[in-house]
């Protein structure tokens, strides 16, 4: 899915267009002329970007970047950057690099409260590295970062890997293939350890799978193979036990993973085919009552809301959700209040285009921040000796959007949906 927009950019991008055209200028078409960069400051906290005058961004210059994640005390974000991973302070523009150059990762999570990172990537037991994603249907492993400054060792985990997600008490818990119309779940601890294992029969692939804020129920979204149906599995950590909750429309598809919360379960959704198509989003965010079963609309996001991702809060008391209110409105950031169906733009989106894939938004820890990654739009007629879609890569970077906190202070319980 791809949205855009055409208004002018910020000054940043029209100084660091002008030092990408003079690499071109003074290469000619032969071998360029290495020409820096200019970095936009990391401190430049108050300035308005083009996403309103609150964001601030975490990182600056070239690199695709993306899956950005907050370190559990909130001091420090990891994220991918041309297929490796690096973190950083959210108060330095120093990065760290993890893994080598070469990895070809797809998304990382922090996994214990030091600096442990699970990473979900090309298998390279199977697959040569490569800086550029992971291809469909390519074997996938999880990996765990090696302990020990300046390391870019790792050790992986499990291949076969569809899908991870964390859990709130650190670890994570992932899906993989392990036979036909089988899948299993494996819990990974802070240590890089299996320590527990479920294996259930499945029809069709888990795409994607999140976990309730209390550690307990797994919902996992699952992609028909041929004549059935794709929909959303409840799954009791506990007791090992699933079943299916909604069954979707055929040929419809969940994008990103459901999210558990004790207000029901929220995801986004549509047809498979529009994916790629370059006109509006082509996705709506349902909710399934946790009494009912059957999905339905989301009271306070309207009609005309074209949904792209959603990601709920750490509390689940509010939904994140990048989108549009209407189809030619611009992509922005809104906050969802679930007690009390209060839709917010916590974005004022002038000239960015936000990465929309379910991976490339994050809250902290505390609730009180979301990391998104955008970039700025090229506006006007210009030539440049390479494509556009290679060019504007290289500037996409993460942006803290401060959101406070929760209003709530009691502690959610929540229903079985098991």
């Amino acid at each position: 899915m791809r949205c855009k927009d055409t208004k002018p950019r910020g000054a940043w991008w029209t100084l660091a267009v002008a030092s990408v055209t003079a690499v071109i200028l003074l290469g000619g078409c032969g071998h360029p002329r290495e020409v820096a960069i200019p970095a936009e400051p990391a401190e430049r906290g108050g300035a308005d970007l083009g996403l309103g005058p609150s964001v601030r961004p975490l990182t600056s210059g070239p690199g695709d970047k993306g899956s950005p994640r907050w370190s559990p005390s909130g001091t420090s974000i990891s994220f991918t950057m041309d297929g490796y991973i690096v973190d950083k302070s959210t108060d330095a523009r120093q990065l760290r690099r993890r893994t080598t150059r070469d990895f070809g990762a797809q998304e990382a999570e922090w996994v214990s409260s030091g600096d442990g990172l699970a990473i979900l990537g090309a298998d390279l037991s199977e697959t040569p590295a490569a800086a550029s994603p992971v291809a469909d249907g390519a074997s996938r492993a999880v990996y765990r970062t090696r302990p020990g400054e300046g390391s870019l060792g790792v050790d992986e985990i499990s291949t076969s890997v569809l899908a991870m997600s964390p859990l709130p008490n650190g670890g994570l818990i992932a899906a993989r293939e392990s036979g036909d119309s089988t899948i299993s779940l494996f819990v990974m601890d802070g240590n890089g350890e299996i320590s527990r294992t479920y294996t259930s029969s499945v029809e069709g692939a888990v795409s994607d799978l999140s976990v309730s804020p209390d550690g307990n129920t797994a919902v996992l979204a699952v992609q028909a193979e041929g004549a059935g149906k794709s929909g959303i599995l409840s799954f009791d950590l506990s007791e090992g036990t699933y079943r299916r909750i909604a069954d979707l429309p055929k040929d419809e598809e969940v994008f990103g993973a459901p999210q558990w919360t004790r207000h029901g379960v929220f995801y986004v959704a549509g047809e498979a085919e529009m994916a790629e198509s370059e006109d509006a989003a082509p996705y709506d965010v349902y909710q399934i009552s946790l009494d009912s079963g059957k999905p339905g609309p989301v009271p306070g996001v309207g009609e005309d809301f074209v949904a792209s991702s959603l990601r709920a809060s750490p509390d689940g008391e509010r939904l994140a959700i990048v989108g549009r209110r209407n189809p030619n409105s611009p992509t922005d950031l809104y906050v969802l209040d679930l007690a009390t169906n209060v839709l917010e733009a916590v974005t004022a989106n002038e000239n960015m285009e936000i990465k929309t894939s379910p991976n490339d938004l994050a809250w902290s820890a505390d609730g009180g921040h979301i990391a998104i990654v955008a970039r700025g739009i090229l506006s006007g007629s210009r030539v440049y000796g390479v494509r556009a879609d290679a060019l504007l890569a290289d500037f996409y970077n993460v942006y803290d959007v401060p959101v406070g906190n929760s209003s709530s202070s009691e502690v959610s319980e929540y229903g079985s949906a098991g």
